[in-house]
């Protein structure tokens, strides 16, 4: 009987981690619709290319130092909305692990 129970619990957890991921991830989808075409292409390029700040900087032509505050006030932005919902750092990172950053149009 343990084993129906744990299993019983284990299905339980996974639902709810469905769920949390859901709620989190539509909480990034508009927070990430809110910012700037420019904002969403800067995240694309260092989170899913994963292409240095430094990097960014040299090829768009930009302020490095300025790039990295403005990286910094994207992401304040992001966890702000999520913490709005209600979320905490760990579900904003199993989110940004599996979401890009086009918003939910694509663009």
């Amino acid at each position: 009987m343990a084993g129906a129970s744990q299993d019983g619990t284990s299905r339980l957890a996974r639902r709810e981690a469905v769920a949390l991921a859901e709620r989190a991830a539509q909480a990034l989808d508009a927070a990430v619709e809110q910012l700037s075409a420019d904002d969403r292409r800067l995240l694309r390029m260092r989170f899913e290319d994963d292409i240095s700040v430094a990097e960014i900087a040299r090829t768009l032509h930009l302020d490095q130092k300025g790039l990295y505050r403005r990286v910094d006030r994207v992401l304040m932005h992001l966890r702000a909305a999520l913490e709005d919902e209600g979320l905490d750092a760990d579900a904003a990172a199993q989110v940004l692990e599996h979401r890009g950053f086009d918003g939910p149009e694509g663009g």
